[in-house]
């Protein structure tokens, strides 16, 4: 038995999943019109929404061979993909058959298959897309190690291949209590204060969660001698976080044409915190003395890079790491309501130099009392560019721990 929230509805409503074990996960697609479940019985269930608010079982099948531990939809830039991974170390992509009876349990079919490759299953994946001919997704294992692939042919997902892998902390030792999360940024372009810093506009960002850290990444503009641009270490969070326990999710806030990038943590501690991610450099301040059309034009601008076909891009060469071989407006929200009291203020920060080494100075640390508190990191190297963090609101949840955090598509 599972309760789920409808997406345009008030209240909750009781689902019968008819799974022979726990529900371990529910997505819903894009529009809410669709919600896939997956069960410790090792089975996918994909039900549709009716007119009269009921929903439908559609389909069921078995999808691994041990507990599934997360599923997600796919965007519609890619199509109606349902991505899943398992304690069988194993990461698949569905695609439906609409000429299949519906619960014939072969209406979705597996078109793509990866194995981990450290032997230790995935416990969080992430898709990416700006359009169809550009798809990457990101796994994260159990040992903290990283994986991002990148779709082979344009508008499909039947072979990928590996675009960056390393690892997003130490790995844990064992039967220690773990947590791992990864989140792409869900914008289609990075902002545009980052584009006019130096950072690609077909670079790729995410954030992983890695036991007691949380780290932002970014592919810079220079490819290594593999042909490809890796990742590098664009911000870290952990400062913030290594003192009060395990941090269990991460999001990225969409909308950040606003001229800054919004993440959310939560943590074993009990508190969610909103932090702003600024870059500079380039043209000059971060935006903070510019006026609304000139934000407007420069996101404007940014966003024609969608009328092109994109270039396919490899990831890699960053910084020094641990590397491995081989996201109907509603009534105000309290992340919203903590936001609209805090005024944030970016603080200057400039693009390092392009140079061939490619090297890390110790990041700063600092004390975490302090409410309202920049933090820069330093990096070295090419096509890197200096972020500068802040956190904006600290919320805490008096009922116990937050397990989730997500924002609204309008960024709140």
């Amino acid at each position: 038995m599972a309760l789920s929230a409808p997406p345009d509805g008030d209240g909750f409503e009781q689902l019968e999943p008819a799974h022979q074990d726990v529900v371990t996960v529910l997505h819903y697609n894009f529009y809410g019109k669709r919600k896939v479940t997956g069960s410790a019985d090792h089975r996918l269930k994909v039900y549709d929404r009716q007119s009269d608010g009921t929903w439908k079982l559609i389909d069921t099948w078995r999808g691994h061979d041990a507990e599934i531990i997360d599923i997600k939809w796919t965007t519609p830039y890619m199509g109606s993909y349902i991505g899943s991974i398992g304690e069988d170390q194993k990461f698949k992509v569905w695609q439906e058959d609409i000429y299949e009876l519906p619960n014939s349990g072969r209406r979705f079919k597996c078109i793509s298959t990866l194995q981990s490759s450290s032997r230790i299953p995935f416990v969080s994946f992430d898709f990416k897309s700006v359009n169809s001919s550009d798809v990457h997704v990101a796994l994260l294992s159990r040992d903290a190690l990283l994986t991002v692939y990148e779709a082979n042919e344009p508008g499909s997902m039947a072979s990928w291949a590996l675009a960056d892998q390393f690892h997003v902390c130490s790995p844990p030792s064992r039967g220690e209590e773990t947590t791992f999360k990864v989140a792409f940024d869900p914008n289609p372009l990075p902002c545009w204060t980052a584009c006019r810093a130096g950072v690609p506009r077909d670079a790729l960002s995410l954030i992983t969660a890695g036991m007691n850290t949380a780290k932002i990444w970014r592919t810079g503009n220079q490819e290594s001698d593999d042909g490809r641009r890796h990742f590098y270490l664009a911000a870290d969070l952990s400062s913030w976080h290594h003192r009060h326990g395990l941090v269990r999710d991460v999001a990225w806030a969409e909308m950040n044409v606003r001229g800054w990038d919004v993440i959310a943590t939560t943590c074993t501690d009990g508190y969610i915190r909103v932090f702003e991610i600024r870059c500079t450099g380039g043209g000059g301040s971060d935006g903070q003395g510019q006026g609304g059309e000139t934000s407007l034009l420069s996101s404007t601008n940014a966003m024609k890079a969608l009328e092109s076909p994109s270039k396919k891009r490899g990831v890699g060469g960053g910084v020094q790491r641990t590397a491995s071989t081989s996201s109907h407006q509603r009534g105000v929200s309290g992340i919203s309501a903590e936001l609209a009291g805090v005024a944030g203020s970016g603080s200057a920060s400039t693009m390092l130099p392009t140079t061939p080494s490619l090297t890390r100075r110790p990041s700063r640390q600092r004390e975490d009392h302090h409410h309202h508190h920049h933090h820069q990191d330093q990096v070295e190297g090419g096509g890197q560019v200096v972020h500068t963090v802040e956190q904006i609101a600290s919320i805490r949840d008096r009922y116990g721990g937050v397990w989730q955090v997500s924002f609204r598509s309008n960024g709140t």
